[in-house]
């Protein structure tokens, strides 16, 4: 994760699910290409839209559909 700061958004290398690394929340997922997606995240909540995050570090709290991290990367 990134100190400092609540959540470091990235894309450019696509990846099957979003995936949040700490607080570095990876969402390119190749929506350019007929099997990718494009994915949404609010900023507010952090929560990706439509695939859940997939789990990497233990701070993420999705659930199907959505998922979460807490307002201070936890």
């Amino acid at each position: 994760g990134v100190s400092g700061v609540r959540a470091v958004v990235v894309g450019h290398t696509p990846v099957a699910v979003p995936q949040a690394l700490g607080n570095v929340i990876h969402i390119d997922t190749a929506g350019w290409e007929p099997t990718g997606y494009f994915t949404l995240l609010n900023l507010d909540s952090l929560q990706a839209w439509p695939q859940p995050i997939e789990q990497r570090s233990g701070h993420v709290n999705g659930r199907r559909g959505q998922a979460s991290i807490g307002r201070d990367g936890n």
